[in-house]
């Protein structure tokens, strides 16, 4: 666990960073940190010029990388778009962030078919090598399939008419019959499949509607789809308190069923039905360590196949995701534009709405606003040194009063550890 960090002012992007097996001086647009012996910390911490021109002169020649530009946009022209054309679900997951089935509401087809044409035309226009449609949010995409091959159908249409090409991703529950999961990977290039573990925690997080165990059906439609065509095929796991501490158990089994997948793993969020079900998220202190232990210490798999919380050393930053600031959007099923998949979201998230007869209205103001990255706006962010590391946190988080940054802390400088220990093994080998 980190114990304090400071940035040090008199240089460009430095942080001190003192946790329970080392002190260092951390430079994340530089990728570089080295130890620093606690008189060096100590001095660091005042100021003092010497300790200063000692990190600067061993910083010296690592030019920092530059941080993208985040100034305001007159345009909107995203070739990326992400569906969500149904509350309706078949399952009853207890931690539900989006509460599905209490409202039973499906995407008008006119507002679909107006998503994806705007997203297909900028494609065509910019000439970049393919538009992206997805279905995600709400409910289960798959119970409302005949949108679904609806719009695939007028997609690719439409894409060879303006001479480009269309792609196709889906987050799903993977609850779905033998024909719809030939059908999602005959024609789908990225998924994501809902699953939390072995059977007993799955079926006791994730439940059917009638309140009967999922998981041999989901196993058996991801364990296809992982075979299929699919290129980007990735396991996402929801984690609870009585599920953190079999973590190794579940990375192992998805190790030896997916082992070309991607593994995404969330915490439980207090949102939506997770508000108040009785399943509980994990401590954040305990989340963390069953990471470190899972990806430091016993390396069982590569970094680079699993996502948990927030970034890795290496990579650097400037916003948690890609809100706003990236090449797609999302549209509910009101045909309300938000900068984000995820359901219940805050009014700051929405800049525009699909009308029924197809008419686009986009908020500029809306945009430009939410495109300031917090780690140049917010005073916690700007002195903190995981910054880079998770980019700000999750907006939906922060909103929420739900934010992990002490568990981000924890994480960064368990990687600090990690790297350092390393390095101090090969000089003794």
């Amino acid at each position: 666990m980190f114990e304090h960090w400071k940035r040090v002012e008199e240089l460009d992007e430095v942080f001190i960073v003192r946790s329970a097996r080392g002190t260092y001086a951390y430079a994340p647009l530089q990728h570089t940190s080295f130890a620093i012996t606690l008189s060096c910390y100590e001095s660091l911490q005042k100021g003092e010029a010497i300790a200063v021109r000692a990190v600067r002169e061993r910083l010296d020649g690592k030019k920092p990388i530059s941080i993208r530009d985040y100034s305001a946009v007159q345009s909107f022209e995203p070739h990326r778009v992400d569906l969500a054309i149904t509350t309706r679900c078949n399952l009853a997951c207890a931690y539900c962030h989006a509460d599905s089935n209490s409202s039973i509401k499906e995407m008008d087809p006119n507002v679909a078919m107006a998503a994806v044409r705007f997203v297909i035309e900028n494609a065509a226009r910019k000439r970049v090598p393919y538009a992206q449609v997805g279905f995600n949010g709400g409910g289960e995409p798959t119970v409302n399939f005949g949108m679904i091959t609806k719009v695939i159908e007028y997609s690719r249409r439409l894409a060879s008419s303006l001479g480009t090409r269309v792609t196709f991703g889906m987050a799903t529950n993977a609850a779905f019959s033998s024909t719809i999961c030939d059908y999602v990977g005959e024609n789908f290039s990225h998924i994501a499949v809902s699953l939390d573990g072995p059977p007993d925690i799955h079926d006791n997080q994730r439940p059917t509607v009638s309140g009967n165990g999922s998981c041999d059906i989901v196993f058996r439609n991801a364990k296809q789809l992982h075979l299929s065509e699919i290129r980007d095929f990735n396991i996402r796991a929801t984690v609870s308190r009585s599920s953190v501490s079999r973590l190794e158990e579940i990375v192992r089994f998805f190790q030896a069923e997916f082992p070309r997948a991607g593994y995404s793993f969330m915490a439980i969020n207090r949102l939506g039905r997770g508000a108040d079900c009785a399943i509980e998220p994990p401590k954040s202190v305990e989340y963390i360590d069953a990471f470190v232990d899972i990806l430091l210490v016993k390396k069982l798999c590569g970094l680079d196949k699993v996502f948990f919380m927030c970034g890795l050393l290496s990579t650097v930053r400037s916003t948690f995701c890609d809100a706003f600031s990236g090449p797609g959007f999302n549209v509910n099923v009101d045909g309300k534009l938000a900068s984000c998949q995820r359901d219940n979201l805050p009014n700051e998230f929405y800049f525009g709405e699909i009308q029924t007869d197809g008419h686009i209205s986009i908020d500029y103001e809306s945009i430009n606003r939410f495109r300031q990255p917090r780690i140049t706006t917010e005073r916690e962010c700007i002195e903190c040194f995981a910054k880079y590391n998770c980019g700000g946190e999750c907006m939906d988080l922060v909103l929420h009063d739900q934010s992990r940054c002490d568990a981000i802390r924890h994480w960064t400088a368990s990687q600090l550890d990690s790297l350092h220990l390393t390095y101090a093994q090969r000089l003794r080998s």
